[in-house]
């Protein structure tokens, strides 16, 4: 069982969604500790360069957002209002379901674990 449960730590080491995953397991089971040294392998997971992109645009949609008095949104949503309205601009509002479908998948891809 020991062995099965490392090889489970060993996999979502490389895996940032399952290492997340495990985390949340970790707390439902009230191992607080367990959760704290996933929480700490979660925080020094290499972020690939697509992922700051996404931040930093996210960062600029919220700032501009927040210049407006339009505050607080999280950075996932403020991510996906640019998104949204740049593909609407790129296809003349023609937006498809497929467009939209698209969007919000890359952003669930990119912000995995911001709640």
């Amino acid at each position: 069982m020991k062995e099965l449960l490392n090889e489970l730590l060993e996999k979502a080491k490389s895996n940032k969604k399952g290492l997340i995953m495990l985390k949340e397991c970790a707390v439902r089971c009230q191992q607080f500790e367990l959760a704290a040294n996933l929480r700490e392998l979660e925080n020094n997971f290499p972020e690939p360069a697509e992922v700051k992109e996404a931040t930093k645009y996210a960062s600029d949609i919220q700032t501009a957002l927040a210049m407006a008095d339009i505050r607080p949104i999280d950075k996932k949503v403020c991510w996906l209002i640019g998104k949204v309205v740049e593909k609407h601009s790129k296809v003349k509002g023609k937006l498809s379901l497929k467009d939209i479908a698209e969007i919000v998948s890359k952003q669930e891809e990119l912000f995995i674990n911001v709640t």
